[in-house]
């Protein structure tokens, strides 16, 4: 979804998602692993935050948000014995969004029109993820 179309409404869950809800965390924490002066706060972010697609701007920047966070949290607790990092991933095919038929879910729709090309061709290029999604295996 481009973030012009995007709701109050998604744009607060995102965020209260990826980044107030691990500050919030955080602050939870902190007591009791200061007390212990040992402990890693881990966080999962995303390349995203530094490399972003298109139609996921509001989404980076919820990451680029909690990787800031962590970054500047990691300088306040290391004092104390404490250490903050953030696992930011990349792009991986997965079926975590797969539909139950098996087919790879179809891109949000568009209300402007200006946008409909570009997302067609997110689409795509997400749709020869899936297909391609056999190739990457985890090593056991």
């Amino acid at each position: 979804m481009s973030a012009e179309e995007a709701s109050e409404d998604h744009i607060d869950a995102l965020l209260t998602t990826n980044l107030l809800g691990a500050v919030r965390l955080t602050q939870a924490v902190l007591p009791l692993m200061r007390a212990r002066r040992s402990g890693t706060l881990a966080f999962i972010s995303s390349a995203s935050a530094w490399n972003s697609l298109p139609f996921m701007s509001l989404y980076a920047a919820s990451k680029a948000g909690l990787s800031a966070f962590v970054e500047s949290l990691h300088k306040e607790v290391h004092p104390l014995g404490l250490r903050a990092v953030a696992v930011e991933c990349g792009g991986f095919p997965t079926s975590l969004s797969q539909a139950r038929d098996g087919a790879p879910p179809p891109p949000p729709p568009t209300q402007i029109a200006d946008y409909a090309p570009g997302l067609t061709a997110l689409g795509g290029m997400l749709a020869q993820d899936y297909e391609r999604k056999g190739e990457f295996r985890v090593p056991t």
